[in-house]
């Protein structure tokens, strides 16, 4: 063991798969076509006696956490989502850069 705080050296990458691992999913795929593929697995989900064990192989399947990577302009969330395209302020009304009901005189530089 290295010392306490020392980086750690050796072992597998984060996220790498074990040998074991690839080499069962690789014969998994195997076996899946060699016994009809997407075509036979479809008619066997298609019997009733099966329905319940498809659906229970397809939520684990799943992705249960989705992360989306959004950008949204904060105009849009006050203005309950003006149109993006135009270079105007959220509340400009006539198109003079200015929000409405602001004086000029009010306005920041």
């Amino acid at each position: 063991m290295g010392a306490k705080g020392a980086p750690k050296t050796g072992g597998r990458k984060p996220g790498s798969k074990n040998k074991a691992t690839k080499d069962v999913r690789e014969s998994i795929l195997n076996v899946y076509e060699k016994i009809g593929g997407d075509e036979a697995f479809a008619e066997w989900a298609k019997k009733p006696e099966n329905q319940k064990d498809y659906y229970q192989i397809y939520a684990k399947l799943v992705p249960r956490d989705i992360n989306v990577d959004a950008t949204v302009r904060l105009e849009e969330l006050v203005a309950g989502g003006d149109d993006p395209n135009t270079d105007t302020n959220v509340g400009d009304q006539d198109g003079d850069g200015q929000d409405a009901g602001v004086a000029e005189d009010e306005v920041a530089t």
